[in-house]
C-alpha cells in the first residue's frame, strides 16, 4: 500500500475569514442583496418608519453580522 498516496485521516472542517474580512460568495450574491433591501428599504417602507443615514448604516452592519453567522453554520454541512 502507497502510504503517501492516501490520507484517510479526517478532514479538517472548514474555516470561514472572519467577519470584518469576509465576502459575500458568488453563489449567495443575488440573496445578499435582496436582504439588505428589503431590510433596509422594503419592511422600514412599509412599516412607516424613515431610517437616518446612522440607521442604515448600523442595519447594515447587524444585517451583514448576521448573513456572516447563518453562512458560518452552513458551510460545513
Amino acid at each position: 500500500m502507497d502510504w503517501e498516496a492516501y490520507d484517510y485521516r479526517p478532514k479538517r472542517p472548514k474555516e470561514p475569514q472572519p467577519w470584518l474580512k469576509w465576502q459575500v460568495p458568488k453563489e449567495q450574491c443575488l440573496g445578499y442583496i435582496t436582504n439588505i433591501f428589503m431590510f433596509i428599504i422594503f419592511v422600514p417602507g412599509l412599516l412607516g418608519f424613515a431610517l437616518t443615514p446612522i440607521g442604515i448604516a448600523l442595519q447594515i452592519l447587524v444585517i451583514d453580522y448576521f448573513m456572516w453567522i447563518r453562512y458560518k453554520m452552513t458551510l460545513n454541512d
